[in-house]
């Protein structure tokens, strides 16, 4: 008999311990990318605050690449 079969390692009574380790392994990481995620916001209202001409220029420049790209991507 194989030990999945019996309760070894791989068992049934294993897959709940797994599942919790797995959800508080993703929970963590989420909130990781959430606070990293606020802190760029921060850092982003603060650059367009402090320099408003080059942030206009900035997304002037983005909207143009996008542009660029969708145009090829459409031919």
């Amino acid at each position: 008999m194989s030990q999945a079969s019996n309760g070894g390692p791989d068992g049934p009574e294993e897959h709940p311990h797994r599942i919790q380790q797995f959800a508080h392994h993703a929970g963590a990481q989420v909130e990781h990318v959430r606070q990293s995620l606020d802190e760029f916001d921060e850092r982003l209202r603060a650059f367009v605050r402090d320099r408003p001409g080059a942030a206009l220029l900035g997304a002037f420049a983005i909207g143009w690449i996008v542009g660029k790209v969708a145009a090829r991507i459409g031919r």
